[in-house]
């Protein structure tokens, strides 16, 4: 029980870190993309429904898209299994910039990444999870070494930036 209450904690804790980044004291988990053809300039309506507050994206948001302004910050949390991790969390566009936390700790299983809206645009954030597991062999294994496999599990989520 100890164990699972440090991971929350854990988990609360770069939450809060995130949260802090943006100077926020709540964080948004949804935004909706809206657009407004032909505006040249940010207007109110432009970015309606887009998160300005930090925002955390785990595995629930697989797959989705999502709206952020400008200087928004973004956390992913990922949980995988030992032995079973996810692979680093990238961002394909300079429009998402990795933010560095405060060197947090976290939980077995656990990967996470910090970004925050560095420029309007659109980012694709993603991250494959290879479920395979190296198993020693028995003496009558000869001693060698069995990899297990199941499928790849993959992670994709498309972040739009709108100036803020």
């Amino acid at each position: 029980m100890g164990g699972a209450r440090r991971r929350s904690s854990v988990l609360c804790a770069m939450c809060v870190m995130v949260m802090a980044v943006a100077g926020c004291a709540s964080a948004s988990t949804t935004g909706v993309v809206t657009s407004t053809p032909g505006a040249s300039t940010p207007t109110a309506s432009a970015t309606a429904g887009c998160a300005a507050q930090p925002v955390t994206l785990t595995l629930a948001d697989n797959n989705k898209t999502l709206c952020v302004t400008t200087g928004t910050a973004i956390a992913v949390l990922l949980r995988g299994a030992p032995g079973s991790e996810w692979e680093l969390i990238k961002s394909d566009s300079t429009v998402l910039a990795p933010h560095p936390g405060p060197g947090l700790t976290l939980p077995a299983g656990m990967t996470g990444a910090a970004f925050v809206a560095a420029r309007p645009g659109q980012a694709v954030l993603s991250s494959i999870r290879l479920p395979c597991r190296t198993s020693l062999g028995t003496p009558s294994d000869t001693g060698k070494n069995k990899l297990h496999c199941g499928a790849i599990v993959r992670f994709h989520a498309t972040v739009i930036v709108k100036q803020g």
